[in-house]
């Protein structure tokens, strides 16, 4: 056979060969997605302490496709753990407990990273003070999920659903169901009144009371009731998450909340489409379950301030990230869609409620519609 024939040979057998390649990977992909083959993944985190510059890694078992939504890996997550972890909140005062409630731990990146922080700063210093992580979930799944991953990590949870018989002087991370948009009765008072800060990523969006919905309606073990999440009669027995912020903080007045959540409308590309569909552009950069949440805290007396992801928890974040992960993140415009709270007493004034402590002192009380404006 000449040379000739022989490339014209091989050129007859690529377009097979690459059509029935392309149909095997699809096929593959199509019975993954249907029959969720490969249910579960491995993450990895490495977080910086910031004082000391110790890198911190960890890693989770997550699903890789919900449900339950609790047991993915979210960016939020990770985002939080570097906000609190800049801010020292796993560093307190000496001879001071930092108690921090979590709100919706989904897989624990935040709970158990700040556990680690705590415990890796504790052995470093003579005279340590202490930091107890209370990490919540409305989805039992997710919380058995979260306990393994603590294990895991050299962690030892307390899961208990009656925190009132729980030893809360040495146990770094407490587990418990809960429903934040039900209220804070459910949580007993020897935790309620220890709060120093509340904490919580990616827990307002779409649907719910007061427009918020938590994992309840996306858990394994529950039933969607409507399209916008749990059915009317549902909603109407929960008081919202705006309200449970609102009795928390009238039991703990100095606690500091600070919520890491997601503007799903935020990004260049949406703004570019609307304007070429002659859609108004600030109903496309603005999630309306944000603006929702903030409307319910203003009811509640509650101040918001919104402010971007400062840039040091950027830069500090990004250096951490595998490069596949930074490329993803750039990709989805992840960074375009996080947006920092704080929510405080309405009464209250900077001083009282922890601002005077330097503690994220470039926070600006702003609108999302003003906070990164997108556009072509």
């Amino acid at each position: 056979m000449t040379p000739r024939a022989a490339a014209a040979s091989r050129r007859g057998w690529t377009a097979p060969v690459v059509y029935l390649g392309s149909m095997a990977c699809f096929t593959a992909v199509a019975l993954d997605e249907y029959f969720d083959l490969r249910k579960w993944k491995r993450v990895s985190h490495t977080v910086r302490e910031p004082h000391s510059g110790e890198l911190l890694s960890f890693s989770l078992r997550a699903r890789r496709r919900p449900p339950p939504i609790g047991c993915m890996d979210w960016p939020a997550g990770r985002a939080l753990l570097e906000w609190v972890a800049a801010d020292g909140l796993h560093r307190p005062f000496p001879g001071t407990t930092n108690t921090v409630l979590e709100i919706g731990s989904g897989v624990g990146t935040t709970a158990i990273g700040l556990a680690l922080l705590s415990h890796r700063t504790r052995d470093q210093n003579d005279a340590p003070s202490a930091v107890q992580v209370i990490a919540s979930d409305v989805c039992g799944e997710s919380l058995s999920n979260l306990c393994d991953n603590a294990k895991a990590s050299g962690i030892l949870p307390v899961q208990s659903k009656d925190l009132v018989s729980t030893s809360l002087a040495s146990d770094p991370l407490l587990v418990t169901e809960w429903d934040a948009a039900s209220g804070a009765s459910a949580l007993p008072a020897n935790i309620t009144t220890r709060l120093t800060h509340i904490i919580g990523a990616d827990v307002v969006y779409a649907g719910g009371a007061d427009g918020v919905l938590f994992e309840r309606n996306l858990c394994a073990s529950q039933t969607v009731g409507s399209p916008e999440g749990v059915g009317r009669d549902a909603q109407s027995d929960r008081a919202g998450l705006a309200r449970t912020l609102h009795e928390l903080l009238s039991i703990a007045p100095n606690a500091e909340v600070r919520l890491m959540l997601v503007n799903r409308f935020a990004g260049g590309a949406v703004a570019t489409l609307a304007a070429v569909a002659n859609v108004p552009v600030k109903s496309t950069i603005v999630d309306p379950s944000l603006s929702t949440f903030e409307e319910a805290c203003r009811k509640h007396g509650l101040r918001v301030e919104i402010s971007p992801v400062p840039s040091d928890v950027v830069r500090s974040l990004n250096s951490a990230l595998p490069i596949s992960d930074r490329l993803l993140w750039f990709l989805s415009d992840t960074w375009s869609a996080l947006v920092c709270y704080r929510i405080y007493r309405e009464e209250l004034t900077s001083e009282d409620s922890g601002l005077k402590r330097g503690v994220f002192d470039d926070s600006l009380s702003l609108s999302l519609d003003n906070i990164r404006p997108h556009g072509p």
